[in-house]
């Protein structure tokens, strides 16, 4: 059900681009990168998607692509940057440091609208 709102949101902001861009001509395909530490699977996005879709015409035909995307850390103490797939995995895994952030999977992102 979490999917279904955030598809919605997608759909919500893919439209206002395609407006601030003027682009009036139906849309192809759309890139969509979710990150692993939404804990969002891609699967729901599709579904949704599919049926958002028929509600406006510039979605109709379009195709949505999802990337799923891992989470990366960032240590401020050593500078190493980690893949990591949960949230909790705060450590750093090189110098064992706990002065980290997050910098990537937390978000998903509109990549690509193929016109």
């Amino acid at each position: 059900m979490h999917e279904l709102m955030a598809t919605q949101e997608m759909v919500r902001s893919l439209l206002n681009v395609c407006q601030e861009k003027g682009i009036e001509k139906p849309l192809k395909q759309v890139d969509l990168e979710i990150g692993e530490l939404t804990t969002y699977e891609k699967e729901p996005f599709h579904y949704y998607y599919d049926l958002l879709k028929k509600e406006h015409s510039l979605l109709a035909e379009s195709v949505l692509s999802v990337e799923m995307v891992l989470g990366k850390l960032h240590c401020e103490d050593c500078g190493s940057e980690n893949f990591i797939s949960k949230e909790i995995e705060l450590f750093c895994k090189e110098c064992g440091g706990s002065n980290t952030r997050i910098i990537q999977g937390k978000d998903i992102i509109i990549k690509k609208i193929e016109i």
